[in-house]
């Protein structure tokens, strides 16, 4: 799961290079501008996080980087331009995926854990004899 959570996450980074730095005309478009900017970067953090679940913080680091990085780039490319308000939407989805994706992370570990029997302990009884 962590190679798929890894190869997701590189889909949705090339994705998100495309379409900040695209001519406008070619970036999709849904309508909703705040869900086309929360909605990706909660994806993209979620899947480096479930792809990297012991690195919290970098990953929490990473994913804001991509966030602020890919905006400011956005000045450097002709008829886009950059704003502060866009990289906090973007960074707040990046946010919301990494802790969601570590949550269910932690689920996951619980549900393994709880289903191993440990070596050499009988399974307990369901019902009492007598």
């Amino acid at each position: 799961m962590r190679k798929l959570a890894f190869w997701l996450f590189v889909v949705f980074v090339v994705g998100i290079v495309f379409s900040t730095f695209s001519p406008i005309e070619l970036r999709p478009r849904s309508g909703a501008l705040a869900f086309e900017r929360v909605l990706p970067f909660g994806l993209l953090g979620a899947c480096l996080i479930l792809a990297l679940p012991r690195r919290l913080v970098g990953v929490q680091l990473a994913v804001l980087l991509i966030a602020f990085g890919s905006e400011f780039g956005q000045t450097f490319v002709p008829g886009r331009h950059s704003e502060l308000s866009d990289a906090y939407e973007k960074s707040f989805g990046a946010v919301l995926g990494v802790l969601g994706g570590h949550v269910v992370d932690r689920l996951a570990q619980r549900l393994r854990k709880g289903r191993r029997q440990p070596k050499g302990t009988p399974p307990a009884p369901s019902e009492p004899h007598g």
